[in-house]
């Protein structure tokens, strides 16, 4: 590589483990595997642990690494975010990366390990048994990973990170509108009891206002490189949104064979029925989906045209407890029965009502999905950069232009 680029071995180019000093006895921020989130720059402490001596070890701006199948494989990488001298302690299957004095900036560390030629190394090497393999820290030491001058560092994790601020700012903000929407529903049709039900409010149950379709139960079609999406587990975020960066294609055949009962459509949500119960999804505006095993659909009916209030109302506190209520016990895994879902019971308040808070709370979720789409395409970018950053393939100067228009 030309000008003052250099390869060195992961270990000389960065500290691995490095010694952070804590106290046995003494309380501090702990993380967990749990914390790490694929789509997300920043790790947050899970809560506060006494440290005794175990686990790792690290400070505000280090980067974790899990070591361990599936989360290495599915990125789980992040810098734990904290105040000054906040140190902390976590999970044993971490390894800990931090910049090198002289050699490292601590942020571009994070998106070398981010980099295919760390992470992809790493893969390569983990041992022990199917299912729960591990990454021996040593087996990095020689790796050789090619290092920029430390402004150009400095220069590339400024493109990366500002990619990523944008990112985070986005999750933050649908974190609020989220909260506004849930409360605006508790409010007004959660905290309602039977005696104080307005007039024209009734309990009610789920497949009165909305069509409940069971998925297909077929063998699930090949994954395919290009082509038709198939809705997925790991599509359906926590907050209520779909998230298709791991899309899974499908060829055109199989998507009309797939779609056959019900095509997921703008407005419609999935809850699923095994595994993690009951998360729930609204399809957002310009997807099209076929839905996959395990999942079952909702369709406001045309005498209840109130999507918002579907969703919202899957996703209350009261409708949790009801699910709870109707989900069968098995030895292995408990489950949703697709027939118990059009029993679940709620408050039905009149079109009327529905219709104020559909008007308030749509606008909501709109901009909820408009910034989960917008995440989506900078991270996007993020991606197409990052690897041509490091090494050396693209220069800070030919990136910039494309970070303009984006952020």
């Amino acid at each position: 590589m030309a000008g003052e680029w250099r390869e060195l071995p992961f270990s000389d180019a960065v500290m691995v483990n490095p010694r952070v000093e804590l106290k046995r006895g003494v309380e501090y921020p702990f993380v967990d595997m749990q914390a790490l989130n694929p789509g997300a720059r920043c790790v947050y402490p899970s809560e506060h642990r006494i440290f005794d001596g175990g686990g790792s070890r690290f400070a505000p701006g280090d980067t974790l690494m899990a070591r361990i199948t599936p989360c290495l494989e599915n990125g789980k990488t992040g810098r734990f975010c904290a105040p000054p001298d906040s140190m902390a302690h976590g999970s044993t299957e971490f390894i800990v990366i931090r910049g090198r004095e002289g050699v490292t900036d601590t942020a571009y560390a994070y998106y070398l390990t981010r980099w295919e030629g760390v992470s992809g190394y790493a893969i390569s090497q983990m041992t022990g048994t199917s299912g729960r393999q591990r990454v021996p820290t040593e087996s990095l030491d020689h790796l050789l990973v090619p290092i920029a001058p430390l402004h150009e560092q400095r220069a590339i994790a400024r493109i990366l990170g500002t990619l990523d601020d944008k990112i985070e700012l986005n999750r933050r903000m649908n974190e609020t509108l989220e909260a506004i929407a849930r409360v605006i529903f508790k409010s007004w049709f959660v905290d309602a009891t039977l005696e104080e039900f307005p007039k024209g409010w009734n309990e009610s149950e789920l497949g009165e206002i909305a069509e409940v379709i069971d998925c297909l139960h077929s063998k699930k079609p090949e994954r395919r490189p290009t082509g038709k999406p198939l809705l997925q587990l790991c599509n359906i975020r926590d907050d209520g949104l779909i998230d298709m960066t791991d899309t899974y294609y499908i060829t055109e055949d199989d998507y009309r064979y797939w779609i056959s009962r019900m095509e997921g459509s703008p407005g419609d949500c999935v809850i699923t029925n095994v595994g993690r119960v009951a998360a729930t999804a609204q399809i957002p505006e310009g997807l099209r989906v076929a839905l996959g095993r395990n999942m079952t659909g909702m369709r406001c009916r045309s005498s209840f045209p109130y999507p918002t209030f579907l969703i919202e109302g899957l996703r209350s506190s009261a409708m949790k407890e009801e699910i709870v209520l109707k989900t069968d016990t098995g030895t292995i895994l408990d489950a949703l029965n697709v027939r118990n879902i059009p029993r679940l019971r709620f408050v039905k308040p009149t079109n009327e009502a529905a219709a104020r808070f559909e008007a308030i709370c749509r606008p909501l979720r709109a901009k909820m999905e408009q910034n989960a789409a917008e995440s989506h395409t900078l991270a996007a970018l993020r991606d197409t950069l990052l690897p041509k950053l490091i090494s050396g393939e693209m220069r800070v100067h030919e990136a910039t232009a494309f970070t303009k228009t984006a952020t």
